[in-house]
């Protein structure tokens, strides 16, 4: 019965040329696509890995504190996988990016600011812009 309706879907893409030539164009667009979404998770890793870095040293330095800013940075920073997660949220709308930057500024350092903003107009300008364009 299965077969019948994907042998019946065959057929009218076949009578229908905009859609097959559509298919055919998204099908071949995967490979652009994965290569892309690769470049954007490295860099996501990149600096995932210099954040975790920094946050770590910062939380191995004052063990001590167990402030409400503090819980915040373990959270968003406590791991690389919380890393990547919280500055993939943040250059896609999942949270405000200022959200993610908070702790960091408020516990570790202000002179990260430069480099998050930096980081997050690199990546929604540039590496979006770029995939689009790729696409479009």
């Amino acid at each position: 019965l299965r077969l019948v309706r994907v042998t019946r879907l065959v057929r009218v893409l076949r009578l229908i040329g905009e859609l097959r030539t559509l298919v055919i164009s998204i099908f071949g667009a995967l490979r652009h696509l994965s290569w892309a979404i690769i470049l954007i998770l490295l860099l996501m890793y990149v600096v995932g890995v210099y954040l975790t870095q920094l946050v770590l040293e910062h939380r191995l330095e004052n063990e001590d504190d167990h402030s409400k800013s503090m819980q915040e940075l373990a959270f968003f920073y406590g791991t690389l996988g919380d890393t990547v997660l919280s500055i993939y949220k943040g250059v896609t709308g999942g949270i405000d990016w200022g959200e993610v930057l908070q702790p960091l500024r408020s516990q570790v350092s202000n002179a990260i600011t430069p480099f998050f903003m930096l980081y997050i107009a690199f990546v929604v300008l540039c590496m979006l812009n770029v995939v689009t364009g790729v696409f479009v």
